[in-house]
């Protein structure tokens, strides 16, 4: 019945925050949804007309030529079980539009008036085309297996083998002052090239095993010390030679053409999943989208943008010359202007006093370490690794211990005569050794799938337990250092606040909430 009763509680709040964030998701934002859609991945702006936009979901790609009000599907993917990619319109050529998708490179030459594919490879890895970027005459072709590049914009197409001829090329970035300087993201780090895709120098690796021991110096901090990808890329237009890169593990930056890297903070960050950056042309403000929702980088942390929107899983992002913010992602195309909504005006002074005037350090001063809930949930959940050695001990000893049976029986005397006599009852014990259990116990058998299963329930604990722990962190931290601007929204942050701390307790019996007790 316990267990009932929490379960009830917790579905209780789960609904009220449900009914209540719908309430109130427009309160402090003027938001317009502009395009209504499943999914939407990809958009791109016009960058000689404003009000022209395209959008792409899994299969459609849409145009608006009024901002927005009305719109148009101009290309449909027929090809079964292949999905659109990516879009990207020439800003040197207004007409022209390149689709990348699972199925080849497909371009329109009348702002999709018509279509006609102009690559495709035999191979489904490298006709799946991830990214595509134009520099004067020339085409750069990210695909699942390898970059192609084509010097007369399509008609020929030439793999490059040196560096990535098996590598997923997840993203490139043209820089807007000189469109020589080329930088391709793959598995392998980031590449740069400075002549139009002649030559290559890796300026960020990303596995330590590749590098020399005699030129490990040279790499210094632009080497990762994790296994990470490189999700996108992002060209600074007032610094040409500030380049941003999101990683699995976060934001990384570059003002040297990646001599030496800086790593932005991730604090107030509550997903690393960045699937697109855009800057502001007020002071080059970065925002992210992510899968969580959308954030602007406010100094040494993160700050929610947006948390009127109804939806927080987003795909891409924009930002055009007035500071319209459009973001794509489920339920579709959003838009709404930076300017007008207080939350991201650049002179937030409110949240830049309580940094200053607060340690972040004391933040989470006398809470427990990540380290004590994890023992205190395994503990509580029984799946302590010292159970499995006890048993495997315990199997190694049963060798040296006899298989012992008593008997109580009578005695049978007889002779070669044919005679028979019955004696006394008799008390016998026989004593017996399996040889075999030395070498190896058909007990070990059950301990090792026993140990399989406790060891992948310990690691779903101790996942959930993590996960709980710093979101609650990051909650935290939110109502510091972005607090709301109504007495709802505050209400309905401290509530999940409450709901994730008993989430731990639940999983610690109690141990996170008397351990803060203690600590006061």
């Amino acid at each position: 019945m316990k267990t009932l009763k929490i379960i009830t509680i917790n579905l209780s709040i789960f609904i009220f925050i449900l009914v209540f964030s719908t309430t109130v998701a427009f309160s402090d934002q003027k938001q317009t949804k502009i395009l209504t859609e499943e999914k939407i991945i990809s958009l791109v702006k016009d960058y000689n007309d404003q009000s022209i936009i395209f959008a792409a979901s899994l299969n459609y790609i849409y145009k608006t030529l009024d901002n927005g009000e009305t719109w148009k599907k101009i290309y449909n993917i027929t090809k079964a079980n292949k999905k659109i990619n990516k879009i990207y319109v020439d800003s040197s050529f207004r007409d022209v539009i390149y689709v990348a998708t699972q199925d080849g490179l497909y371009q329109s030459n009348n702002q999709g008036s018509d279509w006609q594919r102009i690559f495709r490879e035999s191979s489904d890895l490298e006709n799946n085309c991830l990214v595509i970027v134009r520099s004067n005459n020339t085409l750069y072709l990210g695909t699942m297996q390898g970059l192609f590049i084509s010097y007369d914009l399509g008609r020929q197409w030439h793999k490059s083998f040196k560096h990535f001829s098996d590598s997923i090329i997840s993203s490139i970035a043209v820089s807007p002052q000189d469109n020589k300087n080329i930088y391709i993201g793959c598995e392998k780090g980031i590449y740069i090239t400075e002549d139009s895709g002649k030559s290559y120098k890796r300026i960020y690796v990303i596995y330590r095993s590749e590098i020399p021991s005699e030129d490990y110096n040279d790499y210094d901090a632009e080497v990762s010390d994790q296994i990470l990808n490189i999700k996108t890329m992002l060209i600074s237009s007032r610094k040409p030679n500030r380049l941003y890169v999101a990683t699995t593990t976060g934001v990384i930056f570059t003002d040297d053409k990646g001599k030496k890297w800086q790593k932005l903070t991730t604090f107030g960050l509550p997903s690393l999943n960045i699937r697109s950056m855009a800057l502001s042309n007020n002071k080059d403000k970065l925002f992210v989208a992510t899968d969580r929702g959308i954030f602007k980088l406010n100094g040494d942390f993160w700050q929610r943008a947006g948390s009127g929107l109804t939806y927080s899983d987003f795909y891409d992002l924009n930002i055009d010359e007035n500071d319209l913010v459009r973001i794509a992602g489920r339920g579709g195309l959003f838009e709404f202007n930076i300017k007008e909504n207080g939350e991201f005006k650049d002179n937030h002074t409110v949240d830049e006093r309580k940094i200053i005037k607060f340690d972040i350090d004391n933040l989470f001063k006398g809470e427990p370490k990540i380290e004590e809930i994890q023992r205190a949930a395994i503990e509580y959940s029984e799946v302590n690794m010292n159970k499995i050695k006890s048993w495997r001990k315990q199997a190694r000893l049963k060798a040296l211990f006899p298989t012992v049976s008593v008997g109580y029986d009578k005695t049978i005397y007889g002779s070669s005569s044919g005679a028979m006599a019955i004696g006394p009852r008799d008390w016998n014990i026989d004593l017996s050794w399996d040889v075999a259990d030395f070498i190896w116990s058909s007990d070990q058998t059950s301990i090792d799938s026993r140990s399989r299963l406790t060891v992948q329930l310990r690691q779903d604990i101790l996942d959930q337990v993590t996960h709980f722990y710093y979101e609650r962190r990051r909650l935290k931290a939110e109502l510091l250092l972005s607090p709301p601007k109504d007495k709802e929204e505050e209400l309905r942050k401290r509530l999940e606040l409450e709901e994730v701390t008993a989430n731990l307790d639940g999983l610690t019996n109690g141990h996170f909430s008397k351990s803060l007790q203690k600590r006061q």
